[in-house]
C-alpha cells in the first residue's frame, strides 16, 4: 500500500477553440442544452451544464499558436436524432463504434473539433 500523497486531478473548464464565437454558441447551446452566457472577455462565452462540465467557447484566428481541438462525450437519449440535429447545425458524423456498453458517434462542429454522441 502506497501512503505518497494523493496527486489526482480533475477537470475544471473544457475550453472549445471556435473561429466564428456567434456560430459557434447557436451550435454548442443545441447540441449540449446549454445556456452560454457572455464574460468578462467579448471573445468568450461560457456555461456550466447541469451536469456540471464547465465549458468555455474562445474564438481565436486560424493562425493562433495555441488553437487546438477537444474532445467531449455528449450523452443522449437518441443518437439519431441528436445527429440529425448536428447536421442540420452544421456539424457531421465521421465514424460510429459500438465498443463498449454504449453506442457512439463520432462527430465534428463546424470549426473541427470532434466530439462523440453517446446513448445514454
Amino acid at each position: 500500500m502506497n501512503n505518497a500523497p494523493t496527486t489526482e486531478r480533475f477537470v475544471q473548464a473544457v475550453p472549445i477553440d471556435v473561429s466564428n464565437l456567434e456560430a459557434a454558441t447557436a451550435f454548442w447551446t443545441a447540441v449540449t442544452g446549454g445556456t452560454f452566457e457572455a464574460s468578462l472577455n467579448s471573445n468568450c462565452r461560457e456555461s456550466v451544464l447541469r451536469c456540471g462540465t464547465y465549458l468555455m467557447l474562445r474564438q481565436v484566428s486560424e493562425e493562433a499558436p495555441a488553437k487546438k481541438p477537444v474532445h467531449v462525450d455528449i450523452p443522449v437519449p437518441n443518437v439519431s436524432h441528436a445527429l440529425n440535429s448536428v447536421r442540420s447545425l452544421g456539424g457531421h458524423k465521421v465514424g460510429r463504434s459500438t465498443c463498449g456498453e454504449h453506442d457512439r458517434v463520432f462527430c465534428l462542429d463546424p470549426d473541427g473539433n470532434d466530439f462523440c454522441l453517446v446513448a445514454a
